[in-house]
């Protein structure tokens, strides 16, 4: 998916939710975070964002390919940041430094498979942070997903490129099938990928953390800070603070 992930998902039209950038302006502000580790960096998106709101970042994932395309998009923002490839699980192994805040946004934690390696994840997410440091997750609202069970979307990201979903339901996950259509030729180019996403509902996510050991923190539902509601927020946020 690397290949074509920023056509699937253009910045131009990221860079036009300015609720995301303002919400993480203030919260780093208010937590007085000085540099960031992005652990599921993709292809750079939100490095080029934090680093333009003045902080130090570096850049994690477990995709190689994906971190080559992030390489060429700082490089072409003009943004110096290391980029690593490693594992949730693998960071306490890999880092150099401790941060003030992580992040893991973009629906990526549910990629996991089962409850015992998005227990480990965190672990290792966690333990990466400064003292009073913030971990921030990011996700689909499954709660939504589950109960109103959308079985297609179509849309269309950039001028004569499609993205169509088919989801499948099951008892223990959802897969997602994406079928990405580039039609900006004659000669139209069509690509296939399956996602599968765990059922990270709220009820399971608090219980995850509990089993982590971690006490507080606060959940909302869209990045107006706005309160989560399961039947009809669009997203999963959580803000972890370390004790």
């Amino acid at each position: 998916m690397a290949e074509n992930y920023d056509k699937m998902f253009p910045w131009s039209k990221r860079i036009q939710n300015r609720s995301e950038h303002n919400f993480f302006l203030i919260l780093f502000k208010e937590c007085k975070v000085k540099n960031v580790l992005d652990c599921a960096c993709g292809t750079g998106y939100h490095i080029v964002m934090f680093s333009k709101l003045g902080i130090d970042v570096v850049g994690s994932d477990i995709s190689g390919s994906t971190l080559k395309v992030a390489k060429k998009n700082l490089n072409r923002e003009k943004i110096k940041a290391e980029l690593f490839q490693s594992s949730w699980q693998e960071l306490p192994k890999k880092i150099t430094e401790m941060f003030d805040a992580v992040v893991c946004v973009g629906s990526s934690l549910p990629l996991l498979s089962n409850d015992k390696e998005i227990e480990k994840s965190l672990r290792g997410m966690y333990s990466t942070l400064s003292r009073s440091g913030i971990l921030i997750i990011a996700q689909r609202n499954i709660d939504r997903m589950l109960r109103e069970r959308p079985a297609t979307s179509l849309t269309e990201p950039s001028p004569n490129n499609f993205l169509l979903y088919i989801n499948k339901y099951h008892p223990d996950k959802i897969t997602l099938n994406i079928f990405y259509i580039n039609a900006e030729n004659e000669d139209i180019k069509g690509s296939f990928y399956k996602r599968d996403l765990s059922l990270i509902t709220k009820k399971k996510l608090e219980k995850i953390l509990r089993k982590v050991g971690i006490k507080k923190y606060k959940i909302y539902g869209e990045y107006e800070f706005s309160r989560f509601f399961p039947i009809k927020s669009d997203s999963l946020i959580v803000v972890i603070e370390k004790l």
